[in-house]
């Protein structure tokens, strides 16, 4: 990422905090992004949908409408990336949702439901196997970044490779400023019932 970063952070004194920066790369190859992702001390899932129909170009990209909770490894870094350069018709992008958890935590449950009670426990306690939520809300040319207050190391890690964590923001403000855009008013998991 580059050093000369800009974002927001939004704030407040419970519950996960956000920055919000251009994370995902939608118009490069992403080597590096997937690099440190691939590389950190996280395992990763994310999943995917499309609120319309993807543009003709995108059609044959053959993606499904909704895809579920995936893990992101080295096997499937070609579909992650193709998620990132679908378009729909009106040449916005998917909503992607990236998890990072803790290597050493494992579903005790469908990974759905475990992946949605540690969501539960992010947001209540800034604790347990989630660490780190990334959001593509399709419309947008930045992303969305969840980590605790206090997050831990490979996140640190993370955030000052991403250009974020040693830098003083652009800008500051409250975390109820995202509106629909805090993590509690998203229904994640996508596929959670």
């Amino acid at each position: 990422m580059a050093a000369e970063m800009e974002y927001t952070l939004y704030t407040r004194d419970k519950g996960p905090i956000c920055y919000e920066f251009a994370l995902f790369p939608w118009y490069t190859s992403g080597e590096q992004f997937l690099q440190q992702v691939l590389h950190s001390f996280l395992r990763w899932y994310w999943e995917s949908s499309r609120r319309y129909d993807p543009n003709p170009v995108s059609a044959q990209l053959g993606l499904p409408a909704r895809r579920g909770l995936t893990p992101l490894t080295k096997a499937s870094t070609e579909e992650f990336m193709r998620d990132l350069k679908e378009r729909d018709l009106n040449e916005d992008m998917r909503f992607i949702a990236l998890y990072g958890v803790d290597p050493t935590s494992s579903p005790s449950s469908s990974i759905t439901m475990w992946l949605h009670d540690a969501i539960e426990d992010f947001l209540r306690n800034e604790q347990g196997p989630l660490w780190l939520v990334a959001i593509q809300t399709g419309d947008c040319n930045y992303e969305q970044v969840y980590v605790a207050h206090e997050p831990p190391a490979p996140v640190q890690e993370l955030l000052r490779a991403w250009g974020v964590a040693d830098k003083q923001p652009r800008w500051v403000r409250r975390y109820r400023s995202l509106g629909v855009e805090k993590l509690e008013d998203y229904r994640l998991p996508l596929h959670y019932s």
